[in-house]
């Protein structure tokens, strides 16, 4: 069987040197290692809400608590479209949306609300956290 000159290099210095394969090996492991370390996931907790119009001002009524921050992704569908927001607390479960688009929810429809809780590296996220929530 003919072998062309790039099959029998490799076969000569990297399938039969050690140095070279347990260098590929450690090469392998700094790169993955580096890129999930700085490559970064958000954790982000999904809030139950209900969107009002009134008066050409947006506001959202949360069911059960209202986040701390003052900024997420407004949604009825994730598959479909997901917008980011800025709002403003009211009271102890209401906001005012602060934007200049006009959004395509109608008065009393049931949204979702995701809240960025903090910002993780993939490599915690796959080994210490484990993926779950």
């Amino acid at each position: 069987m003919q072998q062309n000159k790039f099959d029998r290099y490799y076969t000569k210095y990297v399938v039969k040197s050690p140095l070279v394969f347990g260098g590929f090996i450690i090469i392998g492991f700094f790169l993955f290692f580096w890129l999930t370390l700085t490559n970064k996931a958000y954790i982000m907790k999904t809030y139950n809400a209900r969107f009002h119009v009134s008066n050409g001002k947006y506001t959202i009524e949360f069911i059960e608590q209202m986040p701390l921050a003052s900024s997420g992704y407004i949604y009825v569908d994730r598959n479909e479209a997901m917008i980011p927001i800025d709002y403003v607390p009211l009271s102890f479960n209401k906001a005012e949306v602060i934007s200049d688009k006009m959004l395509p929810f109608s008065d009393g429809t049931e949204i979702k609300i995701d809240i960025i809780e903090r910002e993780v590296s993939l490599l915690y996220l796959i080994f210490i956290k484990g993926g779950g929530t």
